[in-house]
């Protein structure tokens, strides 16, 4: 069993019916998602008390602010629920890997790009590896479902920038009036794997 937070990478062989073993495949990293409970963002939360949900899945303490969210998601593959109501975004950025940012309903959830800015960023906070050279974190959110976002400015992708990320899905979204002045009027995606998109304009 692997444990729950954790971080792997394997090395794939083949063994041929004469025991011939074959070169290893491209490295592949997975993450195993941590045991945590869902945080609520909604209009009337308080972010100076928002905490995630208790263990029964009551959820007593929403977060006002995105932002707020963002800030207590410190678990991989955490889970953002957001209550119908417009909100605001300037550049947020995971700390962690897989988080996932939904409508809580199908009721409408639009996210404004707020401050001239896009809503969602990469985390290219560098870390160090085992051999001292150093590579980024490329953290993005790994769901981004039911969502309108909209007004976003930027360089490189108006609304979101997924920059060297892997495992990325956007579903169920929306995205309007969203402006780069180089690349990406509403999305700009670079060096990145695994993106997928369903059900977006």
């Amino acid at each position: 069993d692997l444990n729950p937070d954790t971080e792997h990478s394997f090395d794939i062989r083949a063994v041929n019916s004469v025991g011939k073993i074959s070169h290893a495949s491209e490295r592949r990293t997975i993450f195993v998602p941590g045991l945590a409970n869902d945080i609520v963002v909604q209009n009337d939360g308080n972010d100076t008390n928002c905490k995630a949900c208790e263990g029964d899945m009551t959820c007593n303490f929403p977060c006002q602010t995105l932002r707020r969210a963002f800030q207590l998601a410190n678990t991989t593959g955490q889970r953002i629920k957001i209550m119908p109501g417009t909100y605001t975004a300037r550049n947020l950025i995971p700390k962690v890997a897989m988080v996932k940012v939904e409508a809580n309903t199908s009721s409408t959830v639009t996210i404004m790009c707020g401050n001239n800015t896009r809503c969602f960023s990469t985390n290219m906070t560098q870390i160090q590896k085992n051999d001292g050279t150093q590579e980024p974190l490329a953290y993005f959110p790994y769901l981004l479902k039911g969502l309108y976002i909209h007004g976003g400015k930027a360089t490189l992708g108006g609304c979101i920038n997924i920059y060297g990320a892997s495992r990325v899905k956007i579903l169920d979204t929306s995205f309007e009036n969203c402006y780069a002045s180089e690349s990406g009027g509403a999305i700009f995606i670079k060096a990145s794997s695994q993106i997928y998109f369903k059900q977006v304009q």
